[in-house]
């Protein structure tokens, strides 16, 4: 669950609210930057938001990138999911989980989603105190989701 203050995300991952369905959306990668959605770096999620998918969706998307790249990942609640991830990791295939260990990797929470956090979150996982991003406020993951609503994946 989230220690964080003002963050609902993981607790109403299974509520009432989902009783019927077999997904609930639809877990997707993107470049922050451009925000163009990366090739492999989307997929379903199950009722309930599980790490599993979205580990899978960001190792698979890492294939198509240069492995030269220092690797900046945003999400709405890193501070949650970059806790344990190397254990996570390792129970993935392991093509799959070998590209992303091999890399520098920044966790960081997009800028409108930070202010939701904990100082010590905001302190930790600031874009603005991250090396590289510039000013990226990485919510372009957000504002491409109204196109997706009706994207079926097969």
């Amino acid at each position: 669950m989230s220690t964080c203050t003002g963050l609902a995300t993981l607790d109403h991952a299974n509520t009432k609210y989902n009783e019927g369905y077999s997904e609930t959306g639809k877990g997707c990668g993107l470049c922050a930057c451009h925000e163009m959605l990366l090739k492999n770096g989307m997929g379903t999620l199950q009722v309930g938001e599980r790490y599993a998918n979205i580990d899978y969706i960001k190792t698979s998307l890492l294939h198509h990138i240069n492995a030269m790249l220092v690797l900046v990942v945003s999400y709405d609640i890193v501070c949650q999911r970059s806790r344990k991830v190397v254990e996570r990791l390792k129970n993935l295939p392991p093509l799959v989980w070998l590209n992303l260990t091999l890399r520098i990797l920044y966790f960081v929470i997009p800028k409108l989603h930070i202010l939701g956090h904990l100082i010590s979150c905001q302190e930790k996982l600031s874009l603005n105190y991250t090396y590289g991003s510039g000013q990226t406020d990485a919510e372009g993951i957000e504002r491409v989701w109204a196109g997706l609503g009706g994207l079926l994946l097969v």
